[in-house]
């Protein structure tokens, strides 16, 4: 009898977790009996591939007993369908932002002064909450069952504990292979993309990438950018686009996963993204430019990197004063991109073989699910399931007067 392996995440917008969840459903219900957690007409939900299970997160049955939960990190109160899970179902919670474990009541990060005034003002009132998920924290590391995504994602979660031991367990992420390799002269302008929505920690690199590409145009020929995204900061960088004088930018809708990759390889060269989004570009043989993000404007010369420079399995780190350099290098490496375009395609795809591709990650991801002893009864137990009285009393309710829904599970509350 094949053991349950359950992915939980009841969404209904477009991001790379549940395109992550998918990949790995699809690579692994020949091992496991594999589900999904979601409504039906949600990210996973609506697309449910062959052999795999819904479990509805609108419907009441209870989910198969003895298997392992795979969740992204968060507040473990958050987890709107822990009533429905058995006592015996084993735990993995697989860190996949920087901020997903934040124990504190608001967000200090940001461009907004306001913003981060009130978390200082606030904050001292997540004295409970703090101490719960350091404990929380010690349980699943002592357990195995807390891994990250990158080295970012482990430094980040360990400044938020200082003192706490957190083992640094390595789960990177994956891309699919593509059926065939990318491969194109560099000749006449080059084509450069972007993939990523438009939200506050992406938008202030785009801005800066697009800056310096309409300036780079005078020593590396014609340069196109290539926008594939949406969100709330589309319609600013639409005005910035606009006002620049050599860069043509054209601003694309999100597509479906099962049409991006065509789109890609019809009018990108060279490809700027984080996360699963650059991973897709470099297995595909594009030169793969990995970006940082940032919650801030970017002041400076901000330093692009090639992906196959990365360290850590990082797949995007916070830009901090380090991000920078004293003369703008990104001309340099576009005329490099443009003299060795088919060694720079294959150091790339060479990159994500050894570390992304669903070969290397299969092998991590079998050992990571194998390894975790933390269970549901015992973080019930616990009390690890339930709120603390602060975050009951006050941010409970506001979620409610706002109309949103407890069920998605990821807002820091």
């Amino acid at each position: 009898m094949r053991s349950p392996l359950i992915f939980y995440f009841p969404y209904r917008g477009t991001g790379g977790v549940p395109v992550l969840f998918l990949r790995l459903a699809q690579l692994l219900r020949g091992e496991y009996d594999v589900y999904l957690v979601d409504h039906r007409d949600g990210a996973m939900g609506a697309r449910v591939p062959q052999g795999v299970t819904l479990l509805d997160i609108d419907a009441r049955t209870p989910f198969p007993d003895g298997g392992v939960l795979v969740v992204q990190s968060l507040l473990p109160w958050n987890l709107a369908a822990a009533d429905r899970l058995g006592p015996r179902t084993r735990v993995l919670l697989w860190n996949l932002h920087p901020y997903n474990l934040y124990p504190y009541l608001f967000s200090d990060y940001g461009a907004s002064v306001a913003k981060r005034a009130v978390a200082r003002l606030v904050n001292p009132l997540s004295a409970l909450r703090v101490r719960k998920m350091r404990h929380v924290v010690s349980y699943l590391t002592r357990h195995h069952a807390l891994v990250f995504m990158d080295e970012e994602n482990r430094t980040r979660t360990q400044a938020f504990f200082p003192g706490l031991p957190i083992e640094g367990r390595y789960l990177p992420v994956l891309s699919d292979a593509p059926a065939e390799r990318h491969l194109r002269p560099a000749g006449g302008p080059l084509r450069c993309g972007w993939i990523g929505r438009l939200v506050d920690f992406k938008a202030h690199i785009l801005s800066h990438l697009m800056a310096r590409l309409d300036a780079a145009v005078t020593a590396v020929g014609p340069i196109t950018l290539t926008v594939i995204g949406d969100g709330a900061h589309r319609e600013r960088l639409q005005q910035e686009a606009a006002a620049l004088t050599r860069l043509s930018v054209t601003f694309v809708p999100p597509v479906p996963v099962e049409q991006l990759g065509r789109l890609v390889d019809a009018e990108i060269d060279v490809l700027f993204a984080m996360g699963t989004s650059a991973l897709d570009g470099a297995s595909r043989g594009i030169p793969t430019f990995l970006v940082d993000y940032s919650f801030r404007p970017i002041e400076g010369l901000y330093r692009f990197r090639l992906i196959q420079e990365s360290r850590g399995f990082s797949l995007g780190n916070l830009v901090t004063e380090t991000s920078f350099e004293a003369t703008s290098s990104l001309e340099e490496s576009l005329r490099a991109v443009r003299r060795d375009y088919a060694a720079l395609a294959s150091a790339g795809v060479e990159y994500w073989r050894a570390h992304h591709s669903p070969d290397a990650v299969a092998g991590r991801f079998r050992e990571c699910v194998a390894g975790t002893s933390a269970t549901v009864g015992e973080m019930r137990a616990a009390g690890f399931l339930s709120p603390d009285p602060i975050s009951r009393a006050v941010l409970r309710p506001a979620r409610r007067l706002a109309g949103l829904s407890a069920s998605a599970g990821f807002d820091n509350v």
